[in-house]
């Protein structure tokens, strides 16, 4: 099986506890997993995406920074990533309507899957979440995913 777009269930919801990772990161106001919020998952790996916060902008009120909280599934273990999205971007010579510049990954290697394997994994789930997950796709959508981290 693949990764796919798909809405979470209220037993996914249950099963990784997603309202108490998404309460982490975010106000008193958003304490529970939005109704009909998406994710990229292939459960046969066990393995998801979920896009779970914004960064506030410290300098601009009510503002956020181009960069996006992720969280990572894989088998049990979750890892926060950062990412931030640039618009029609050329990447050896190839046009890309979207391209993912990874940050940050918290742990960055896991017992049993190394750094390079996580980011393979993580550039083949975005390349699923497309344009906007399961809320909207466009047909023939380019994403790239780029290790842009200052320590590798």
């Amino acid at each position: 099986m693949a990764f796919v777009n798909e809405y979470i269930s209220q037993e996914d919801k249950e099963k990784y506890e997603l309202d108490e990772l998404w309460a982490s990161y975010h106000d008193v106001s958003s304490q529970k997993l939005p109704h009909k919020k998406g994710w990229t998952i292939d459960r046969e790996r066990e393995i998801w995406l979920l896009d779970t916060g914004r960064i506030p902008d410290i300098n601009r009120d009510h503002a956020y920074l181009p960069e996006r909280i992720w969280t990572f599934y894989y088998q049990g273990e979750k890892i926060e990533f950062r990412i931030k999205v640039s618009d029609t971007k050329e990447v050896d010579g190839v046009t890309y309507n979207i391209v993912w510049d990874l940050l940050s990954l918290s742990p960055d290697s896991l017992d049993n899957l190394s750094t390079k394997e996580m980011i393979n994994l993580l550039d083949e789930g975005l390349k699923t979440y497309g344009y906007l997950g399961i809320a909207i796709q466009r047909e023939n959508f380019r994403v790239a995913l780029i290790d842009s981290r200052r320590e590798k």
